[in-house]
């Protein structure tokens, strides 16, 4: 079951409104495109090699609440 799935499934067992299930999915969107970008902007996967030492690496990220 894909992870969309599970989500609409949650909503409709529970009491979370379409617009926060909306929210929550631009949102995931977003992310996945930034991550998208940032790798088309530093030209190398993330873990890739290439990366280290070129003085224009990943710095990393965490979840804010």
């Amino acid at each position: 079951m894909s992870n969309d799935t599970q989500k609409l499934k949650e909503i409709l067992y529970s009491n979370i409104s379409l617009e926060e299930y909306l929210l929550s999915m631009i949102k995931d969107m977003m992310e996945t495109l930034m991550k998208a970008e940032l790798t088309e902007l530093l030209k190398y996967e993330k873990y890739s090699p290439e990366g280290h030492n070129s003085g224009n690496s990943r710095n990393g990220f965490y979840k804010r609440s």
